[in-house]
């Protein structure tokens, strides 16, 4: 009997070129302010997003972690699950968890901002019933936001 190509296949391809033809995230911007400002501002709007600070707040760069994190911001592709045709099926990410490092430094007219995201999905293999994890690309949301924050300049 003749092999037909998976359409499971096919789909997860065009998914994945999809993806790839998005426009390029901004994680570099110098914003105006000195670093402790622009710190404090860049902290609080972490907080807002609902991630979990995970350095101490001494340093040049602050981390951060959230489980749960809203599809919004990061495309997670579907994965195919099995070795042949009549097994394979198209899995969808089942939770996101994502991390987020800002480092700051002094610049020319204020304060370099680089920010890096990583986001992760969750999956699950309906054969082995084990979880498996793949990166996922930012949509850019949190980069937005952070650099939104960092730019707002002193609050009264």
């Amino acid at each position: 009997m003749p092999r037909r190509p998976s359409s499971l296949l096919g789909a997860a391809i065009l998914l994945g070129v999809a993806a790839c033809a998005s426009v390029p995230v901004e994680t570099d911007r110098t914003v105006a302010g000195d670093p402790a400002e622009v710190r404090s501002r860049i902290e609080a709007e972490i907080i807002r997003l609902g991630f979990t600070r995970t350095t101490d707040g001494t340093s040049g760069v602050v981390t951060a972690s959230r489980s749960g994190t809203p599809a919004a911001w990061m495309s997670c592709v579907p994965e195919i699950v099995g070795q042949e045709d009549p097994e394979r099926r198209m899995v969808t990410v089942q939770s996101r968890h994502g991390t987020v490092r800002v480092t700051l430094e002094p610049a020319a007219g204020g304060t370099r901002v680089v920010i890096a995201t990583d986001f992760t999905g969750t999956y699950r293999n309906p054969y082995t019933t084990y979880p498996f994890e793949k990166p996922c690309r930012s949509t850019g949301v949190v980069e937005s936001r952070l650099f939104a924050a960092a730019s707002a300049g002193p609050t009264s």
